[in-house]
């Protein structure tokens, strides 16, 4: 009866055991995640300095094409597919876009969380200066600009209402 009850603590230790193990494999990843834009963000900014340096209206004022940044190297290995195209986690195609002396690196198809945890930890990036939120590529470059800076959770979470959003980085 005793060897019966000490298989039973035994088992349910190890389910237990198991259980707190894949919450922390879960958990891990999630912040793998989270830090993999900011990495991917900071890349391609530092690069994009790099390559234009500190000339007057340096970035001009259009998207630079997916060819021409992938030939100089902005973006990160890890996010060029095999057609050159430069993805994020959620398959969207990063825009890489002039506005004069500043530089906005759009982030489509986020998820509503995930938009929701960009917002909240980009006051943490000291690159990023301000964050636009919208449906599309177009709706985000059109939408106001948000300071990186203390974003309260109720903004986050009104500026990530939609299933899958863009989600723009404004970086010095």
């Amino acid at each position: 009866m005793k060897d019966l009850i000490a298989y039973g603590i035994a088992a349910v230790l190890s389910i237990v055991a198991l259980l707190g193990l894949g919450s922390l494999i879960t958990s891990s990843q999630q912040t793998a995640s989270d830090s993999r834009w900011q990495e991917d963000i900071n890349f391609m900014a530092l690069k994009m300095m790099q390559l234009y340096g500190f000339r007057p209206n340096r970035y001009g004022t259009g998207c630079f094409t997916d060819a021409s940044l992938t030939r100089v190297g902005v973006y990160p290995d890890h996010i060029v597919n095999a057609s050159g195209a430069a993805l994020n986690e959620y398959g969207g195609a990063y825009a890489v876009c002039g506005a004069g002396q500043t530089l906005w690196i759009y982030s489509p198809s986020v998820p509503a969380a995930t938009c929701i945890s960009m917002l909240q930890q980009a006051t943490n990036i000291q690159r990023i200066q301000n964050i636009r939120v919208g449906a599309t590529l177009a709706a985000a470059q059109a939408a106001t600009s948000v300071a990186a800076k203390n974003i309260a959770l109720d903004t986050a979470v009104t500026s990530c209402s939609a299933t899958a959003q863009t989600v723009g980085f404004e970086v010095r």
